[in-house]
Parts: C-alpha cells; sequence; structure tokens
C-alpha cells in the first residue's frame, strides 16, 4: 500500500444519517431516553430536562466533556464503550456499544449545541 492510500479517510453523507436514523430511532422520548442514558453512561449524577415554551428540549448533566470525550462523541460508530465496558468514575456498567444512539436526534430535533 503506497503512503497516500494509508492516509484516506471514509466519508458519509449526512443524509445517510437521517436515514438510518429514522429506520432506527422514531420517537422523540425514545431520543430524549437515549441522550440521558450517555449522560448516566459517562458518570453524571444529575441530568436536567427542561422543554422550553417554543418546543425546545435542552438536556444538561454534570458530566461535562474534556476533549478527549468530546472526540469519543463525535466518532460515530466507534466501540469505544466495548472497550471501556464501566464509566471511569463510578465504575457503571455503560449502556451503549457504538456511539450510534446520538444519530436519533436527526429524525425529531433541528441541531444539537
Amino acid at each position: 500500500m503506497e503512503e497516500r492510500d494509508r492516509n484516506m479517510s471514509l466519508k458519509v453523507h449526512p443524509k445517510f444519517f437521517r436515514e438510518f436514523a429514522s429506520k432506527t430511532w422514531t420517537s422523540a422520548s425514545g431520543i430524549v431516553s437515549e441522550l440521558v442514558e450517555n449522560s448516566f453512561d459517562e458518570d453524571a449524577t444529575k441530568v436536567l430536562l427542561t422543554k422550553k415554551d417554543n418546543g425546545s428540549i435542552v438536556i444538561e448533566d454534570d458530566a461535562g466533556m474534556d476533549e478527549y470525550t468530546f472526540d469519543k462523541f463525535l466518532l460515530v460508530g466507534s466501540p469505544h464503550k466495548q472497550d471501556e465496558q464501566v464509566s471511569p468514575r463510578f465504575k457503571r456498567v455503560r449502556s451503549g456499544r457504538y456511539g450510534t444512539g446520538k444519530l436519533g436526534f436527526f429524525t425529531s430535533f433541528k441541531r444539537m449545541v
């Protein structure tokens, strides 16, 4: 394999994620549940759900994300929850496997901040 071949990256069109997510997560409550579960997996002790007057939902937790955790969050399909089956602080058994749950928000929400 030539040097340039090893540095190539697979690219996925955003429409694929929407299609994939719409077949996997079908309700807003299921998506919110998934995001709360992600907070639990990262050692949150508090999760605050707020429904605003404009219909938006805000989910906040006290776990936060450092740069390493944020990089893992952005890597869809990562097996990190299989490699790291318990959370770092409280040693909770993690529920996720491939980091695809975050895609669910595509089916019901306009944006994630």
